[in-house]
């Protein structure tokens, strides 16, 4: 109804109007975003980001170790075995295989 709406907070308690705004039918939805994957030559920023496919890392003293055949981190050092600073269900042994990119000596 318009007027002013009691159930608005006290600083927007102002007159509606409540006259339509626009017309027609309503636009459909947005499209979904589909995430576009990194290009070769994007660096891994860090620790938290797998550099298994991408073993570019975006800091220079680090380097992309591999811990598993599934997972791969930028680090700046890696020591085989058991990482106690990870979170207890991710204490498994890394490998600690060094992964180079492309080109890369």
């Amino acid at each position: 109804a318009p007027g002013i709406h009691s159930n608005d907070l006290p600083q927007y308690q102002t007159p509606w109007t409540c006259s339509v705004v626009g017309k027609g039918t309503p636009s459909p939805p947005p499209a979904p975003v589909i995430p576009t994957p990194l290009p070769a030559s994007t660096c891994i920023p860090n620790y938290h980001v797998n550099c298994m496919r991408n073993p570019n890392c975006c800091d220079p003293s680090a380097r992309c170790y591999q811990k598993d055949k599934a997972v791969a981190i930028c680090l700046q050092t890696c020591k085989p075995g058991i990482h106690l600073n990870d979170p207890p269900r991710w204490q498994t042994p890394w490998t600690c295989s060094l992964l180079t990119p492309q080109g890369a000596p």
